[in-house]
């Protein structure tokens, strides 16, 4: 499987990880925000686990983070949000932990 498929992967993954770390006050575009430096996050890990750190590696970033992050909105979006498993990652992550 190549670094593509990886990063469809990655992509239904990425909706766990920002859940987790979300605060539910913040508003919408700064949880976008936070999905979004997520997916480049992700994005540059497998690239860089494929082809190592090389500067001619950009077009297969640029490719990673777009199927990152195009997988996980959908995900997220159509199958994800309204699930127990997503209000339970809100209740216990990094953002829940203010509210006490």
């Amino acid at each position: 499987m190549g670094s593509n498929g990886v990063a469809f992967i990655a992509g239904f993954i990425v909706p766990f990880i920002v859940s987790f770390l979300k605060d539910l006050k913040w508003s919408a575009k700064v949880k976008q925000l936070v999905a979004l430096v997520v997916c480049l996050i992700v994005g540059a890990g497998v690239t860089i686990i494929d082809q190592g750190v090389v500067i001619n590696s950009w077009d297969t970033f640029v490719s990673n983070f777009a199927i990152i992050f195009a997988t996980a909105q959908v995900w997220y979006t159509q199958y994800f949000e309204n699930t127990n498993v997503n209000m339970k990652l809100e209740e216990i992550g990094v953002g829940a932990k203010g509210e006490e």
